[in-house]
């Protein structure tokens, strides 16, 4: 008798943990206003702005449904998808791999969760191959040398190899960008800002720290060992320089995707994406040089 009531308490628990997941996701689910935009973060930031994208994620995110209690993964990725909606609200989910984690700290398994993932990798991709460059997005395999000239923000040279060099100010510096016969109007192949003194950002790795922002990749990922309140005082009170810190995106490259120092100093990530295609990922404590060749 005594152990039947125990396993009737047990499951009463178990019942009343998963209605507070289901709690969350219904809170979330009760949103009526149109969603303005997200923001998803791995550890780096990706802004999603174009309403297709994140329609394509608030419906995969009401298609949601709680599954089971399940212990932390052991390899599970820490990761949030936040939305803003137009009547000024938020919503965050938190997962590490595939759960759901509780405001609790508890993990729960996810049903009808197929579209949320293929919509998130699909997404993650992009912006894996995706630079900004004076605040302009350019994606290898799909973007050209000509947007860039486009947008007016830059001059060129074509160089007898057929890289094509960008200086975004006026010469001071120079971004190198390769096609595969060196043309206009083909896809960027690589992208190589490590000499590069313009505006320069891949994944939300920019290397400024941003005051009182707690999701700076550039913060979370510092090898300084401050927290972000002793590194903004810093900062504030001219003791620290808050720009050209590119520390972190090589911890980031190594931490998260196994990155290696070559005997010039450099580190470089090879990124597999979820179409099959790898895209290599390189700092030398400088901003970013990304291609989908191997050097």
């Amino acid at each position: 008798m005594k152990k039947r009531i125990a396993m009737i308490l047990a499951l009463v628990m178990l019942t009343a943990c998963s209605a507070a997941a289901a709690d969350e996701i219904a809170e979330i689910l009760a949103i009526t206003a149109e969603p303005g935009g997200a923001a998803y973060t791995e550890g780096d930031w990706i802004d999603i702005n174009d309403r297709e994208t994140t329609l394509a994620l608030w419906d995969a995110v009401k298609a949601l449904a709680i599954g089971e209690k399940t212990e932390a993964p052991a390899d599970g990725i820490n990761a949030k998808l936040g939305f803003w909606f137009k009547d000024q609200s938020s919503a965050d989910l938190f997962f590490a791999g595939r759960t759901l984690k509780t405001a609790e700290g508890e993990y729960y398994t996810l049903q009808n969760d197929e579209a949320l993932w293929a919509a998130l990798a699909e997404m993650t991709d992009h912006y894996r191959l995706t630079v900004k460059i004076d605040g302009y997005a350019f994606t290898l395999g799909e973007s050209t040398p000509q947007d860039l000239i486009d947008t007016g923000a830059c001059d060129y040279v074509m160089e007898e190899d057929g890289t094509i060099s960008f200086s975004c100010d006026e010469g001071e510096s120079w971004i190198y960008i390769r096609t595969e016969h060196g043309r206009l109007d083909e896809p960027i192949l690589t992208v190589n800002a490590f000499w590069a003194e313009t505006y320069i950002d891949y994944c939300g790795f920019d290397g400024i720290y941003s005051i009182g922002w707690l999701d700076d990749p550039d913060a979370i990922w510092s090898t300084d060992g401050y927290t972000v309140d002793e590194r903004d005082d810093l900062i504030e009170n001219g003791e620290m320089s808050g720009s050209n810190q590119w520390e972190g995106l090589g911890l980031w490259l190594t931490e998260r995707f196994g990155a290696e120092e070559s005997e010039e100093g450099i580190t470089e990530a090879k990124i597999p994406l979820s179409d099959g295609r790898t895209v290599y990922v390189s700092t030398h404590g400088t901003p970013v040089r990304i291609s989908l060749l191997p050097d």
